[in-house]
């Protein structure tokens, strides 16, 4: 129904494949702040006659925010939440607030989110797979370690959390910037005797972006805006609502800058013989599958380490494809084991072992990613093995 109904009510066919679009409904897409996400809420509130559900989605902090990376390119989620749906025997689902790239860590079981690449086959598409579940070995993420994040990313996390909840009221009485200026000028006026620059020197920011938020020439970003919360001890909403509210100058100590730009490398500044050193050690070991991973191993660019080593690059980038040949096959060896597995069970049952049966019976013991070209396979592989004759008379009571 999804491919014949709402995609094409959502998008129109010629835009767009559908194995991109079923794969984009769990993209961070259908709920972020681009104009795909509104199509998708306009398009779900028409159908099922609501007017509510941009409301489960980032859009009503589109006009809050800067929306300049809001929104993460990982894949992020939080091991113990998981863990809690199973336990509670609920589906898996992921949670609005992973999807915000300043959110670091889980509010309520205070770890450290969890990084987990959408991996996707390089000739193809990315395969279509369900929350809470690995996509490389179908085994549920609830299983992987958590870490206990610092008391200042769950204070972090904590505060856009409520922001997410006061977004849906809050957005029609906050004009863009005008509540911010208000809120500045006041807390340099109550906590630094109007000094701006002491105001600066206190979140640890230039005195010109001080400046610039103050006179209206640019926004706080959201890591911006929390900070400015840790620091004067108030939610984001009375930044945004510019609320005179009862602010304490917490110390700087007790709070610090989120790393908006990433570091410059160093590792460039080595010696030459040393990182090809280096370098010829981590292939040798087989520790590096991909020029990502060397790069980073290294602390250098990909561009750098091309130039630098462009014989040692071109095995790299032969050895990551023949993995992920092998990955791929033993994917498609392990749906094809599981396939024959289940057809062979309905089969000793009487029962015709139809594709959606199989399926059906494949899901209910364990979860594995597949793509429909791959499934297809398997089901030929199966019926090559163990064959089943269709008659007429046994198509509804058993196997002849």
């Amino acid at each position: 129904m999804a491919n014949r109904v709402v995609i094409p009510a959502a998008l129109e066919r010629d835009v767009i494949d559908v194995k991109l679009r079923a794969d984009q409904c769990f993209d961070v897409a259908l709920v972020g702040i681009s104009s795909l996400a509104t199509i998708w809420a306009d398009t779900l509130n028409a159908l099922s006659c609501r007017h509510d559900l941009q409301l489960l989605t980032l859009l009503p902090l589109k006009a809050l925010l800067p929306t300049n990376k809001l929104v993460t390119a990982a894949s992020r989620f939080c091991p113990r939440c998981y863990e809690s749906d199973e336990a509670m025997g609920r589906e898996k689902y992921d949670r609005l607030l992973w999807t915000i790239d300043a959110v670091k860590a889980c509010p309520v079981h205070e770890v450290s989110l969890v990084e987990g690449g959408r991996t996707a086959d390089r000739s193809g598409l990315l395969a279509f797979f369900a929350p809470g579940v690995c996509r490389s070995t179908g085994k549920s993420l609830a299983a992987c370690a958590a870490v206990t994040a610092s008391p200042l990313d769950v204070d972090g996390a904590r505060r856009i959390a409520s922001l997410l909840d006061e977004s849906v009221f809050i957005g029609e009485h906050a004009p863009e910037s005008v509540g911010v200026r208000a809120f500045l000028d006041y807390a340099v006026a109550s906590l630094f005797d109007g000094n701006s620059a002491r105001f600066a020197a206190h979140l640890g920011v230039g005195k010109s972006q001080v400046h610039g938020w103050q006179h209206g020439h640019s926004r706080p970003s959201l890591p911006r805006l929390v900070q400015i919360a840790q620091a004067c001890d108030c939610g984001i909403s009375d930044i945004l609502l510019g609320n005179r509210s009862i602010l304490r100058a917490v110390p700087a100590e007790h709070f610090g800058a989120p790393e908006l730009a990433p570091k410059r490398r160093a590792g460039a500044s080595s010696p030459r013989e040393e990182l090809l050193a280096s370098l010829q050690r981590a292939v040798e070991c087989g520790s590096v599958a991909t020029m990502r991973e060397a790069a980073a191993r290294l602390d250098v660019s990909e561009k750098y380490l091309r130039k630098l080593a462009p014989d040692i690059c071109s095995r790299i980038v032969e050895r990551g494809a023949q993995l992920r040949k092998l990955a791929s096959r033993a994917r498609r060896d392990a749906l094809a084991q599981a396939y024959l597995e289940e057809h062979s069970g309905l089969r000793g049952r009487g029962i015709y072992p139809s594709r959606r049966k199989v399926v059906a019976g494949m899901k209910a013991k364990c979860a594995i990613s597949y793509r429909f070209p791959d499934l297809q396979r398997a089901q030929r592989e199966a019926m090559r093995v163990a064959p089943v004759s269709k008659c007429p008379a046994s198509v509804g009571t058993g196997v002849q």
